[in-house]
């Protein structure tokens, strides 16, 4: 019986110890969300303006830079245009969050955007080293709309 019952007190400490845990990780995301979030939505506001990674390439980390450097990308970029001007954010989520001690903390964030061609869900990933902020990805998710016509959009074809 004496051995049921420590099991059973190791079992109740280990169970709180989890609790605390969920909590405290619960507390950091929050903690990250509210001070980062305007961070992320500055980013894709400023970036949403010419969709120019020279714009915002201050903002990104190096893996970033090197990954948009690609024609490819420069050309799906231009096309982005055709969304045309942001109207406005709508819901915004925190996805992911880790913390580390060497490598910072990291989430992504799951943001609903209104554009003049229609609805948006962007996928974006920052990440927090030593305090300097970095979208480390941006991932187009969903897109519920037309693309404008504009003078500046190019047609590509491939």
């Amino acid at each position: 019986m004496k051995i049921l019952k420590n099991i059973l007190i190791g079992f109740g400490g280990l169970f709180v110890i989890l609790i605390v845990l969920v909590v405290f990780l619960a507390g950091s995301s929050s903690d990250f969300k509210e001070e980062y979030e305007p961070f992320t939505k500055q980013f894709l506001a400023d970036f949403s303006v010419s969709w120019d990674r020279a714009s915002v390439i201050d903002r990104m980390s190096n893996s970033l830079i090197e990954d948009t450097s690609t024609q490819d990308v420069q050309n799906f970029l231009h096309q982005l245009q055709g969304l045309g001007e942001l109207k406005s954010f709508g819901e915004i989520t925190i996805e992911n969050y880790t913390t580390h001690t060497d490598t910072g903390e990291e989430a992504i964030f799951s943001i609903s955007t209104q554009f003049e061609a229609g609805h948006a869900l962007w996928k974006i990933s920052v990440s927090v080293i030593d305090d300097a902020a970095r979208i480390t990805g941006i991932h187009l998710v969903n897109f519920e709309g037309e693309m404008i016509e504009a003078e500046n959009v190019v047609e590509t074809s491939t």
